[in-house]
Formats: C-alpha cells, sequence, structure tokens
C-alpha cells in the first residue's frame, strides 16, 4: 500500500510493544473462559491479531489453532493486509489453520451478516 493509500484511508501502524500493553489491560482482571470473542477492526499486518491470538492461548489454555479458528476476527479493507495478518496468524502454529474468521471491507460500513470465513 502506497504512502498516499495509506493517508487516505487513515493507516497508521501501532508499535508492538503498545499492543502488548493494550492486550494485557484488556486481559487484566477477567477470567477467561475460552468462549470469548476478541475483535480487530483495521487488523492490517496482524500485530495486534497476533499478539492477542498469543495470550488469549495463553490464558484459555485453548491451542493456538483453535483460538485462531474460534476466538480470533479481523477486519481491514485491504485484500492484502488481510493476507498478511493470515500469514502471521500462520506462523503461530505448526498445524495449518483450517479458516479465518476475516473480511475485506471498511469497517465504518461493514454489513457484518456476511460469511466470515475467507
Amino acid at each position: 500500500m502506497n504512502a498516499i493509500i495509506k493517508k487516505l484511508n487513515g493507516v497508521v501502524f501501532t508499535p508492538e510493544w503498545v499492543v502488548d500493553f493494550m492486550i494485557d489491560e484488556v486481559f487484566k482482571n477477567h477470567k477467561i473462559t475460552g468462549n470469548e470473542k476478541i475483535f480487530d477492526a483495521g487488523c492490517g499486518e496482524g500485530v495486534f491479531t497476533a499478539v492477542a491470538a498469543q495470550k488469549f492461548s495463553k490464558l484459555s489454555g485453548k491451542k493456538i489453532e483453535k483460538v485462531i479458528e474460534d476466538n480470533i476476527y479481523f477486519i481491514d479493507i485491504s485484500k492484502e493486509y488481510i493476507e498478511k495478518t493470515k500469514q502471521s496468524l500462520q506462523k503461530l502454529s505448526q498445524n495449518k489453520i483450517a479458516k479465518y474468521n476475516a473480511i475485506i471491507d471498511n469497517f465504518c460500513f461493514c454489513n457484518f451478516d456476511v460469511n466470515l470465513s475467507i
């Protein structure tokens, strides 16, 4: 994605140390059952999604591939970034991820009544 498109779409990447802090704050003082859903609106390259999946896996005791398939949802306007997020998530598991809960669309105007497995 070139600089002009990034600027027009408000693309800003969150540093991993900030993501790590944010995820810790979200999970702090919550009992994780393993049924919760995590949604990344504007997933970019998947840093937030990957860190959330790893921490959720540890807290819930679920295998990382099951967390990705059952608990992680992400959206981005860019097909390229959806693919990068999928690649980031796949790197977390030695097993093939069977499905991703992803939408290629503009978060602000998305119809969430769509099939998420792309």
